[in-house]
């Protein structure tokens, strides 16, 4: 069994497995402020742990307590925050490139997935911090992605290294994002230059309605280490996921967000329901603490929302933007 390892003023808790959990960090003796994260020395040991274990958890430093801490903390131990782009998930910013997580409502999970993986741009780390957590419920749970697709078998997943992935974007009144708030303009000329820049076709229906669809691969390189990493949206954007009610009345051709296999066919529900099988095992769950920062390497780590109670509010930033 890994033994903590204290850094200084920091106490390293490892998972049992290195990749599988958040390395926890704690200060190692009591009443220490999160300036000693920020210390430089501190700051190249976490980045090190951060690369090498993809998660960490950072909690119980006086003073880490507000947004401008958050900002301050992760912008040292990740660099500049960038601004949220390409959206898909509905957020409120709250202050400079700081973001609520969600603002889907309570009732509704949040399925694992690995942030603006269907993009060709995609930040590198991602942050959450929690403001205030849930009354009951409201967890984040993470997954090693590379554990994940282990699981699922090479079956399955020699299909997407072969095809690739597909995504399938509709923009209609009143379903989702309008495609002004997606891409952060406001004129079909704008969204047109935009999605041709970025290779993706699309098509206008009547009143407004914009079909929009690209294909990426299912593996990146991860820019330090190198190695090809399972990095996309496919598990999320799955037709099997949507709610039965919204299926119910809302056609496929409607949905707002939809995947298949690169070549256009239907994913097989099997498919998604190994994966689901897999996260269901292998994910790790915690209860979020005021004053929390969890730190992800993106391209490793996945994570996703329960359903919760009461006032939560866990706010995101992102930082060192990757394209391809």
């Amino acid at each position: 069994m890994l033994t903590d390892i204290v850094h200084g003023q920091l106490m390293f808790q490892p998972p049992a497995v290195i990749g599988q959990a958040p390395v926890i960090v704690t200060p190692s003796v009591s009443r220490i402020t999160y300036a000693v994260l920020l210390d430089p020395k501190n700051r190249d040991y976490l980045q090190q742990c951060l690369l090498e274990n993809g998660a960490l958890l950072i909690r119980g430093f006086e003073g880490l307590d507000n947004v401008d801490a958050f900002h301050e903390t992760f912008q040292a131990l990740c660099g500049e925050m960038l601004k949220y782009q390409f959206q898909t998930s509905p957020r409120t910013e709250v202050d400079r490139n700081i973001y609520t997580s969600t603002d889907h409502p309570a009732s509704q999970v949040i399925h694992m997935h690995t942030e603006s993986s269907y993009s060709a741009a995609w930040p590198r780390h991602i942050g959450f911090f929690c403001s205030v957590p849930a009354t009951e419920g409201g967890e984040t749970p993470i997954a090693n992605e590379m554990s994940i697709i282990n699981e699922v078998g090479e079956d399955v997943i020699t299909r997407f290294r072969n095809k690739g992935v597909k995504y399938v974007r509709n923009f209609v009144k009143g379903l989702g994002l309008s495609w002004q708030k997606a891409y952060q303009v406001s004129a079909p000329a704008e969204v047109e230059a935009l999605l041709a820049r970025e290779g993706a076709t699309f098509s206008w229906f009547g009143d407004g309605y914009l079909r929009v669809e690209w294909t990426l691969p299912a593996f990146q390189s991860h820019p330090v280490t190198r190695n090809q990493v399972w990095f996309n949206h496919m598990y999320f954007g799955h037709l099997s996921l949507y709610d039965k009610k919204v299926r119910s009345v809302v056609p496929e051709e409607y949905l707002p967000f939809l995947t298949y296999y690169g070549d256009g066919s239907i994913i097989e529900k099997e498919v998604i329901d190994r994966f689901s099988a897999a996260y269901n095992q292998l994910s790790y769950v915690f209860r979020w603490q005021t004053g929390d920062l969890l730190l992800l390497e993106n391209m490793l780590f996945s994570h996703g929302r329960s359903t919760y109670s009461g006032n939560r509010k866990i706010l995101v930033g992102m930082a060192n933007e990757i394209s391809f």
